[in-house]
């Protein structure tokens, strides 16, 4: 009798385990379950994928940015510089210099003297 007792509990197990697996197995997500998930995944990536190239795009803008800001500083030296002799060529002074160096002209009571080699 115990004998029939515990063949009787072994086979009740093994039915209940077959019928877990079943259970198991039925328990598969059908297409329309998974196509929510689904698509909240990739929603989320395409997201996580602009988000990145967008990183990338204000990188290079900051460096672009840079870039130019150093070009501009490098533009306005310059302008201060064309000033500077912009306003020397304005004065009395370069205007002398010019008529006696290249123009050969003296200034009253001045004496160009000029020597030669043998």
């Amino acid at each position: 009798m115990i004998v029939k007792d515990r063949c009787c509990l072994v086979e009740k197990n093994n039915l209940k385990s077959k019928n877990v697996k079943k259970n198991r197995r039925k328990r598969k997500f059908s297409v329309t379950e998974k196509l929510p998930i689904l698509l909240l995944l990739f929603f989320i990536a395409v997201c996580a994928a602009a988000v990145h190239s967008q990183k990338n795009d204000i990188r290079e803008l900051e460096d672009a940015k840079a870039h130019l800001v150093s070009e501009i500083e490098k533009e306005d030296k310059k302008i201060e510089e064309l000033k500077k002799e912009l306003e020397y060529q304005d004065s009395d002074a370069y205007i002398t210099e010019i008529a006696q160096k290249e123009l050969n002209m003296l200034k009253p009571n001045e004496m160009k003297i000029i020597v030669e080699n043998d």
